[in-house]
């Protein structure tokens, strides 16, 4: 049982620390003189991670039958993204690999903690919401019994938020209630996987992303520090600045920014437009980061600037993710006094005009 869980939990999760922890270990025997196949068994039997145990053993398996390693690398996507292949196949041709490897264990470890900071910013709200459902869930248990007697004393005289607060209390101790509820989210639930897969949806809801109140500022940096470090790691291993922008593309959590800008970036660059040109032209990214690419490209130090705006662009996230919740704080605030207003005007209006009808 016990075997059958450990394997499902990493079918459905994966443990990204893994990767960082494959990626230094690759580095260190590759440096210290050890062959591509020989680090990937010893790293095989080092790490706990069954879906990247699967993964090394299949990698060693075609490197056996002579593939390189950015080849047999290319048939695990799964895991390893078209960055992490193409990042490999310079290594391979400029024989670095073991610089390469230690700077995808950097981008590895960085994107963690990235994720993590948005993750957090998304489920405070969500978090808070759910909290303001129960504790109106444990009120509704407790007044809907004096409810129902103060009802019956006044009979149809009962206040209007009295009436709303009423039947919001019977449907939610309804277990009807639930399981519509649960139906409801479940045809959401598969409507927007269908949804999401088409073309059109995935265009729709991630530019959607871009236009939500307080999160988009948060969530364009973070756009811009991982198009800053990827351009920044494939550029310093010899890739071609058009092929970087493809491999930012495909590697892009965000179909909009894929077909919208990266596309055309790609497009332009491969015309001989110059890199901060193309990427004035879109009209998306801040002047900031257009005129450091401007000038480090006019400078010949491409990378090195690059880096930088990550590093500025990660410290506007520690700022912005502060900013979210100083913003968010009041809002919810607001959004918790006023339900609890109405459940207690709603409360005590009829037992106000009981008291005034006995004092009259």
């Amino acid at each position: 049982m016990f075997q059958f869980v450990s394997k499902l939990r990493s079918q459905l999760f994966f443990d990204r620390y893994s990767l960082v922890q494959f990626f230094r270990q690759m580095s260190a025997m590759v440096n210290a003189g050890f062959g591509t196949l020989r680090a990937l068994q010893t790293c095989h039997r080092q790490t706990s991670e069954q879906k990247l145990i699967y993964t090394l053993e299949y990698l060693s398996i075609r490197i056996e039958e002579g593939l390189s390693f950015s080849e047999a690398l290319a048939e695990t996507e799964d895991i390893f993204s078209s960055f992490h292949i193409n990042m490999l196949k310079a290594a391979e041709i400029s024989g670095n690999l073991p610089q390469i490897l230690e700077s995808l264990a950097q981008y590895e470890e960085k994107e963690i903690h990235l994720k993590r900071q948005v993750q957090a910013a998304t489920i405070y709200p969500i978090f808070v919401c759910f909290v303001t459902f129960a504790a109106v869930l444990i009120l509704m248990k407790f007044l809907l019994p004096l409810l129902d007697t103060v009802s019956g004393i006044l009979k149809e005289e009962m206040p209007l938020p009295t009436v709303i607060l009423m039947k919001v209390a019977l449907a939610l101790t309804n277990p009807v209630f639930y399981i519509a509820l649960l139906i409801l989210a479940i045809a959401f639930y598969f409507i927007y996987k269908y949804y999401i897969k088409t073309r059109g949806g995935k265009y729709f809801l991630d530019k959607l992303k871009f236009s939500i109140p307080l999160y988009n500022q948060l969530y364009k940096k973070v756009i811009f520090i991982r198009l800053a470090r990827i351009f920044n790691i494939l550029l310093k291993a010899g890739v071609p600045a058009v092929k970087s922008m493809e491999v930012i593309g495909q590697v892009s959590d965000n179909f909009f920014f894929k077909e919208r800008i990266m596309d055309e970036i790609t497009y332009r660059v491969s015309e001989g437009v110059a890199v901060g040109t193309a990427f004035e032209g879109t009209n998306f990214f801040p002047v900031l980061m257009v005129s450091m690419l401007h000038i480090g490209e006019k400078s010949g130090t491409l990378p090195d600037t690059l880096k930088k705006l990550a590093d500025i662009y990660e410290f506007d996230v520690e700022i912005a993710t502060n900013s979210f919740y100083s913003t968010l704080e009041p809002f919810l605030i607001i959004f918790l006094g006023g339900v609890t207003f109405f459940i207690l005007m709603a409360a005590f209006l009829p037992l106000y005009k009981i008291i005034g009808a006995m004092a009259g």
